[in-house]
């Protein structure tokens, strides 16, 4: 990360735990919707509801992040939200546990019950493999009956049930702004097994606001092929699945706070009217409805049960007609990290001027609301409106023409992939070495995998790793080594690698906080309490720490250390820490606390050195950002007093400026030979700040608003477009920000490698995108021509475990040990065995892979392009 090192510059990344999205910004507040929400209708208090004790329930379950009641009145199947997470069914009335299916990263569960009471079916998503897969409860168990296969794995909601015309339908909604509709189809003869068919039969996209992500969706089956979206800036929109173009969502809610949940209910006897019941903070609940002669949706009424139990962050809300006790309706609310809480629903709705006391509450449709249409002109390809002479037919995915008679052209280059599915022939399997929607996207396999060892007290079950840095060793690159971060609360810490994968050193932080970001300052000046130099330097790692405490640790790295234990591990392969010489000696007062009633609550951090314009000297620099959408600049130097042994840092504001549209940011990197900053807008793109072109502290300029495209309503914010210099630009945009970016959101990990062997010393910007576990590769060659160049995915052979939530990576062009060009480093957050789903391991780890192999795929994938496949 610095510009004074020879063998190039180990830049870093950064990953953020999932957390709610920062709401727009004043850069953008002022623009106005082509499709505008509709006023918050929060403006009254929300209507107290107040039960007796009969009429609630709760249920402690710990990991809880969504749940759905099943026929039997007291089971429920609920998901553990962890790397090796499970669906369950349990007892609801004590919380026994009936069955436990392992699937990994299960966050989500979706019910589709059988009105007839012959087969219920689950559905779940695993972020591990890409799948929604469809079970079928079968007794206390449940067995995996359908799956579908998906490219991007960046789910933001699922939701289950019937639609209007009488199907099983389920819907994914994903932060990348696509929705995606499903049809089961299940057949049953007599009592034997069920067999479930699952395909997907319509993906569009959803414009919406920029940084708007998708929380939460239902299905109201009232109106056949529509879905509801509730978004995490608290609104609401109504999707048509069966609208001729990519739907532009109509706004019916707007709620000043995150949605968690929504969810669909009806009244017994009323034939005419569906509900939405919004779940909100604070225990409070709004319920929407819409009436067959209608397409808007009204508000009804706003409802708190805080006068019967407090709840807290409710990650979700379902509906059944019966179930753990209560027989006329019941309303489950899930606390993530608590558990359930079980309401008469009759008597909330009763209490809240909905429907008269005892009325029977449906958390499916009627078979009586039911409107199956007659026409045929489709094939059962397509949706169908019209009348029977004039039929018009909208053509489920991979069907085209008047009639959805023929089959899309596959849309995978043949030498990559085959499009086998007869039930959907757009849908591509593809061959080792290439991944994607359309297996345009190649794969590198890694060279090596970096996991925490046993050898350390207070080791850190590196459960949570996150951010790599390469640190190139500056006497002997052989020796270079690979420092991983662990964010978790309980055991956060540092590690340190060999790049053969054996683990030199572990350095601790205090419990209750964890390591999120680190990176790397080389040959940093040493002074003395004057500010004098004292002929000294220190190579330094420089940490954000998030939890109990919010700041910055700066360690010293030993690189003596670093050979000695190389050479101490190969001679004796179980040595302890005993043995081993620290790597990592924190500073004096190595802890740099901030006060976390300011906005610098650290999310992000990156450092480097650079020469701000006019100064004398470069600038050790750190830059933090934050979820708000700022970033702070800090200037770093290292103090020795002669009481001290080691040096203390200090950390000096330099200034503080919003990053592009203001909404969450992720993680940065800084050039030091030509003082450009990089930093990605986690749902927008990727920004470059030159600062070379200011002095120290002078501040830097805002960005513009972004355009609205009058044709679609979308917003649009420019790739590539500056007047000056001084001027930010965005490098590359999601599609949420701009139809032509390269970018899946959501993006994560930046980092640059500077091409030692080529004269011009090339540069290559990194960019990892979580939502699709892609890398994208981007040529610089000036401040105003920076060139795509391709995609590559990580998978380490067929059938294999795939690079997974990818987070943070960093580079570097060293060589050091086999790796003659250096390597590339990347996050792993689940490491599988094939597709078994019992084996996933708790532990993250870090992927080396050689930069060889990349540079080839890269290459190879940039020549693919050109040709047109």
């Amino acid at each position: 990360m610095t510009a004074r090192r020879p063998h190039g510059r180990p830049n870093r990344g950064f990953r953020a735990s999932a957390a709610a999205l920062a709401l727009l910004l004043a850069s953008i507040a002022t623009l106005s919707l082509a499709n505008p929400v509709p006023a918050s209708s929060n403006s009254t208090s929300p209507i107290p509801i107040t039960l007796v004790a009969s009429d609630f329930k709760t249920l402690s379950f710990t990991d809880a992040k969504s749940s759905a009641l099943l026929y039997a009145p007291n089971t429920v199947a609920t998901t553990r939200d962890v790397v090796d997470g499970a669906l369950v069914i349990l007892d609801a009335t004590n919380g026994a546990v009936h069955a436990l299916t392992p699937f990994a990263r299960a966050k989500w569960v979706a019910h589709v019950p059988d009105r007839k009471k012959q087969v219920d079916i689950v559905l779940s998503w695993s972020s591990v493999w890409a799948q929604l897969t469809a079970f079928v409860v079968d007794g206390a168990q449940l067995v995996p009956a359908a799956r579908v296969d998906e490219a991007e794995e960046d789910v933001a909601g699922l939701c289950a049930g019937w639609n209007g015309e009488g199907q099983r339908v389920a819907v994914l909604v994903t932060k990348g702004g696509w929705v995606k509709y499903y049809v089961l189809d299940v057949d049953r003869k007599g009592r034997g097994p069920a067999e479930v068919k699952m395909r997907r039969i319509q993906a569009k996209f959803v414009p919406l606001q920029p940084a708007e992500v998708p929380s939460a969706c239902t299905i109201p089956s009232l109106a056949p092929h529509h879905a509801l979206i509730a978004t995490g800036l608290g609104n609401v929109y109504d999707v048509d699945f069966s609208a001729a173009t990519d739907p532009s969502p109509t706004p019916i809610y707007h709620a000043t706070t995150e949605i968690p949940s929504i969810v669909s209910f009806y009244l017994d006897g009323d034939t005419d009217t569906a509900y939405a019941l919004v779940a909100e903070n604070d225990s409070a609940l709004t319920i929407l409805s819409r009436s067959r002669s209608t397409t808007a949706w009204y508000k009804v009424t706003s409802v708190t049960l805080k006068p019967t139990v407090t709840i807290t962050d409710v990650s979700g809300v379902s509906v059944a007609s019966s179930g753990a006790g209560f027989d006329r309706g019941v309303l489950v609310v899930t606390a993530k990290g608590t558990g359930f809480y079980y309401f008469a629903l009759d008597r909330v709705l009763a209490a809240a001027g909905i429907g008269k006391a005892g009325t029977r509450v449906l958390g499916e449709m009627p078979e009586a609301m039911e409107t199956k249409s007659s026409c045929t002109a489709c094939n059962g390809h397509g949706f169908c409106s019209g009348t029977a002479a004039a039929a018009q037919c909208v053509c489920h995915e991979g069907f085209i023409g008047a009639s959805c008679d023929t089959r899309n052209p596959c849309p995978c280059a043949t030498d990559r992939g085959t499009c086998t599915d007869p039930v959907r022939p757009a849908v591509c399997t593809c061959k080792f070495g290439y991944m994607g929607a359309t297996c345009s996207v190649p794969t590198v396999t890694p060279a090596l995998t970096l996991r925490a060892s046993n050898r350390f007290e207070n080791k850190g079950s590196a459960e949570d790793n996150d951010d790599p840095e390469v640190y190139v060793h500056p006497s002997n690159p052989d020796d270079s080594v690979v420092l991983g971060t662990t964010k978790s609360k309980s055991d956060g810490g540092l590690h340190v690698w060999a790049m053969d994968g054996t683990e030199l050193w572990y350095a601790p932080v205090p419990k209750k906080s964890g390591l999120n970001s680190v990176d790397v300052l080389v040959n940093v000046t040493v002074r003395d309490a004057a500010g004098n130099a004292m002929g000294e330097t220190v190579d330094v790692a420089v940490a954000g720490v998030r939890g109990k405490i919010n700041g910055i640790g700066v360690w010293r790295i030993d690189p003596a250390a670093i050979s000695a234990n190389r050479k101490t591990l190969a001679a004796n392969r179980n040595a302890t820490q005993a043995d081993l010489a620290p790597v990592l000696i924190p500073l004096t007062d190595f802890l740099h606390e901030f006060d976390k009633d300011t906005e610098l609550e650290v999310y992000g951090s990156c450092a480097f050195t650079y020469s701000p314009k006019h100064a004398s000297t470069p600038a050790d620099t750190l830059l933090i950002t934050t979820k708000k959408g700022v970033a702070y600049q800090f200037t770093v130097s290292a103090t020795r007093t002669s009481a001290n042994k080691e040096p203390t840092a200090s950390l000096t504001l330099a200034r503080r400026w919003t990053v592009g549209l203001g909404t969450q940011l992720e993680n940065c990197v800084g050039d030091g030979e030509t003082g450009a900053l990089y930093i990605g807008e986690e749902a927008i793109g990727v920004w470059r700040y030159d600062l070379g072109e200011f002095d120290a502290t002078e501040p830097l300029p805002a960005v513009p608003k972004p355009t609205i495209n009058p044709t679609t309503g979308r917003f649009v914010v420019l790739i590539g477009h500056r007047t000056s210099a001084r001027d930010a630009v965005l490098v590359d945009a999601t599609q949420l920000a701009n139809p032509a970016g390269q970018l899946h959101r959501d993006v994560e990990g930046l980092a640059i490698y500077v091409d030692q062997a080529c004269p011009k010393k090339t540069r290559t910007l990194v960019v990892s995108a979580q939502g699709a576990n892609e890398y994208n590769f981007y040529t610089i060659r000036s401040a105003t021509e920076m060139r795509f160049r391709g995609k590559v995915a990580i998978q380490t052979g067929p059938g294999g475990d795939a690079v997974t939530k990818t987070d943070s990576l960093a580079v570097s062009s060293a060589k050091m040990g086999a790796f003659a060009r250096g390597v590339l480093v990347v996050h792993d957050d689940a490491t599988t065995v094939g597709e078994d789903l019992a084996r996933v391991e708790k532990q993250a780890t870090f992927k080396v892979v050689d930069w060889r192999d990349v540079d080839r795929r890269v290459q190879q994938a940039g020549a693919a392009a050109a040709a047109g496949r």
